[in-house]
């Protein structure tokens, strides 16, 4: 059943493993991945005419094997052991211990399982906490795989963020295989609660990549030093002065629709205008080199929301048909008037998006997600907003604080589900604009933008 030994997979994992294994900060930390594996019903559909099942089994036994020496592997499996019909949700079991995949029996276990229940997610990661850890054993990780999502009632997002920050931390990734869009927003923040990384596998090819990754993420945490680093800023302009620094370029340049004055840049959009449009007036692109690895840039600004179509941009971006943008949209329809940040990514022209409600103030804007979506417009106009493009490992994601509208107490977040870009698709810039052409126009303020490298 089982077919290993696909030579990229393995070139590439081993490859990346000697490098960590040969630079001089490597040390030989011991390592331990707990496996959480969805053995559902709907694991019996196929793929590329390849049942999910037996993939997922095929990609996991090579990712093991291309795992550092020094990691023991163990196996939970959910879903397994009744019929979906039962309506079981403590179907939950460990296949196989840490002890298990050092003795070789990992594979014969892994074979065992057959697809035939719910997804009891929460309940897994719950149970999973009497497993993961191991005496002695710094950051265990997590790493869930799931075809679906929650079938039992649970809250699997609280159940990370539980799982992650009881006794020894621990980092949860999931691997999202053959998800929905609206799937993929319900268990993205599972990674984000463990602290981890989310990993989009659409296909057999796509669950190979994702489990590589996995695979490399955590060959690095298991020889890189573990000590904690504090965010270093690589860029900073408060606009200062009257004039652009030099290390801003503006594209298709238009004069009379931005200053820089009293600390602020003021941008000024009309029209249809954005990065999706070819030769859109005043995208200003930052020169400098973004830092490898992880990072955020963050924006501060005011916008007044005045056309019923305005859109705030901060992305990456290459040309119209390769970028990847942030993007806070605010529409106002005869049905729907809502709040909105969205995550876009084009590549050649094809367009991926993921996208999480601010405010709307009914139904038919898709969900309600508050119902004050008047007075959100207003604090934005006011006390402004900090906007985010994140990058971790090859996964990016938006976050928006609205500075004047509090939740208990604190600025109301909203982030984005992310997405996955193997490349960065050129440099930051910011743009403003209608999202439709319309008439009137939307200012914005920019007090600030910054590029921060993180751990």
């Amino acid at each position: 059943m089982l077919n290993t030994n696909p030579l990229g997979f393995i070139i590439t994992t081993v490859a990346a493993s000697m490098w960590l294994v040969s630079s001089p900060l490597a040390s030989a930390e011991q390592s331990n991945v707990m496996v959480i594996l969805d053995a559902s019903n709907s694991m019996w559909g196929q793929i590329d005419g390849q049942r999910k099942i037996d993939v997922a089994k095929d990609v996991l036994v090579d990712m093991v094997r291309a795992l550092p020496d020094r990691t023991s592997v163990g196996l939970v499996a959910y879903g397994h052991g009744h019929h979906h019909k039962e309506k079981n949700c403590k179907d939950i079991a460990l296949i196989a211990g840490y002890d298990d995949a050092q003795s070789g029996q990992f594979e014969r276990l892994l074979e065992t399982i057959t697809p035939r229940g719910q997804t009891p997610i929460a309940a897994a990661l719950e149970r999973s906490a009497d497993w993961v850890v191991a005496d002695g054993i710094e950051r265990p990780t997590v790493v869930l795989i799931t075809d679906g999502v929650e079938s039992c009632n649970g809250d699997p997002c609280a159940a990370a963020g539980k799982l992650a920050s009881a006794g020894i931390k621990t980092t949860i990734h999931v691997v999202g295989y053959d998800l929905k869009d609206d799937q993929r927003a319900a268990v993205d923040c599972i990674s984000r609660e463990g602290g981890g990384s989310y990993f989009d596998a659409r296909d057999t090819k796509g669950l190979r990549t994702a489990l590589e990754q996995v695979t490399i993420d955590i060959a690095q945490v298991t020889t890189a030093p573990q000590q904690e680093e504090a965010p270093k800023l690589i860029f900073e302009d408060d606009f200062d002065g009257d004039t652009l620094s030099h290390a801003w370029t503006v594209l298709n340049e238009n004069e009379d629709a931005f200053i820089v004055e009293g600390g602020q840049l003021l941008m000024v959009g009309s029209g249809e205008q954005g990065l999706w449009v070819e030769q859109s007036a005043n995208i200003f692109r930052l020169d400098n080199a973004l830092p490898t690895g992880d990072w955020d840039i963050n924006v501060d600004l005011k916008i007044d929301l005045q056309t019923g179509e305005d859109s705030f941009e901060l992305g990456l971006f290459r040309d119209d048909q390769n970028y990847l943008a942030a993007n806070v949209y605010h529409h106002r329809g005869d049905w729907c008037h809502k709040l909105e940040i969205a995550l876009f990514k084009r590549v050649k022209g094809k367009q991926t998006s993921a996208s999480s409600l601010i405010s709307s103030n009914s139904g038919h804007c898709g969900q309600r997600v508050h119902g004050d979506v008047d007075p959100v417009v207003a604090a934005l106009n006011k006390e402004g907003l900090r906007l985010t493009l994140s990058k971790r490992a090859r996964e990016y994601y938006a976050t928006v604080i609205l500075k004047g509208v509090l939740d208990d107490g604190d600025p109301r977040l909203v982030q984005t589900p992310s997405l996955t870009s193997l490349r960065a698709p050129g440099q930051p810039v910011i743009t403003i604009g209608n999202y439709k052409d319309v008439d009137g126009e939307v200012p914005g303020y920019v007090d600030r933008i910054e590029i921060v490298a993180v751990r």
